[in-house]
């Protein structure tokens, strides 16, 4: 019996966010006076794909030479040159 009412319930929650997402889009739609074109919204969603697309590809290039930079051996530095030290007074008297 309770399993029922769970059901029922989370179907009225589905329900009622689809109607308010379709209030959202005919509002915004009735607001910018424009009209649904699926052709118009197919082009988008498919430009919107292709730059996601970019950028994914983009980051996997960057990762892919990241890891390829880490995966090097480590250059060995040459030892540091010890600093000419200056003379005192002193020693330039000498």
């Amino acid at each position: 019996m309770g399993r029922g009412r769970s059901q029922g319930r989370n179907k009225r929650i589905a329900v009622v966010a689809l109607a308010r997402k379709l209030a959202g889009v005919l509002w915004a739609m009735w607001r910018d006076g424009t009209v649904y074109d699926p052709k118009t919204e197919a082009q988008a969603a498919a430009h919107g794909v292709r730059v996601a697309a970019r950028q994914h590809e983009r980051r996997a290039d960057a990762l892919e030479r990241a890891a390829r930079k880490l995966r090097r051996e480590p250059k060995m530095l040459a030892p540091a040159k010890s600093p000419k030290r200056r003379k005192t007074s002193q020693e330039i008297a000498m």
